[in-house]
């Protein structure tokens, strides 16, 4: 289905009421934002602005820049996101990576069990995947990676009765852990905090529907991390 793309439709709307707006809003989010806050923004936005349109793009912060200065995206939630004179940001909150594992064995886990043990990799790793290696390799240690999956929410099941463990945020260890199955813990290793951000195009800085939009992500966002 060919949804239309609108560009910059809250300029138009100088008398912006989340009620009665049809505004279509471009956003990306990263994946585990997408993974824990997609469902509670769409109840949150159908709720107060019924009509109003969401469009979610891919998460691929190469490209981002460019497609918010085009108008083909309004907003970003993610990381790491270059900064360009046409950007606004604003730093949403800062938080930290856990180990999440399914195994039985009691207590904390190990440097040496965590670099024998097999580790699984997840979207939007990076940063925290060269950390790691980083802080490894200054022990004389190394590990090894012996899956990458696509998402989250393959993890409990990938995890299952294996000694295998994941690194992931925080938040996202939270909502997987009430799902049961799995437990997590603080990386053995010296902490890696990364920043979430919030991105918009310099054009809508002050455009009400953008404001408005930008309010409800930081209400969202803080309490999905507070989970």
């Amino acid at each position: 289905m060919n949804v239309p793309i609108v560009l910059h439709p809250e300029c138009a709307d100088l008398n912006f009421n989340p009620a009665t707006s049809r505004v279509t809003f471009g956003i990306s989010l990263s994946e585990d934002i997408e993974f824990g806050l997609l469902n509670k923004l769409v109840h949150s936005v159908q709720g107060t602005a019924p009509h109003m349109v969401l469009l979610l793009h891919q998460y691929n912060w190469a490209t981002l820049p460019d497609r918010l200065n085009t108008g083909e995206i309004s907003l970003v939630v993610g990381y790491d996101l270059p900064t360009h004179a046409h950007l606004r940001q604003h730093d949403l909150r800062s938080f930290d990576f856990h180990v999440l594992r399914a195994d039985c064995v009691p207590g904390p886990i190990g440097i040496r069990a965590f670099c024998m043990r097999s580790h699984i990799v997840t979207p939007g790793s990076e940063q925290v995947s060269r950390h790691i290696d980083c802080e490894l390799m200054k022990l004389g240690h190394t590990r090894h990676i012996a899956l990458a999956v696509p998402n989250y929410s393959c993890l409990r099941s990938v995890l299952a009765g294996t000694d295998r463990i994941a690194i992931v945020p925080k938040h996202v260890a939270d909502i997987l852990v009430s799902q049961g199955g799995v437990r997590s813990e603080p990386l053995p290793i010296s902490p890696y905090t990364t920043t979430l951000t919030l991105t918009w195009p310099v054009s809508l800085d002050r455009a009400r529907a953008n404001q408005w939009f930008r309010s409800r992500i930081g209400v969202l966002v803080d309490g999905t991390c507070d989970q």
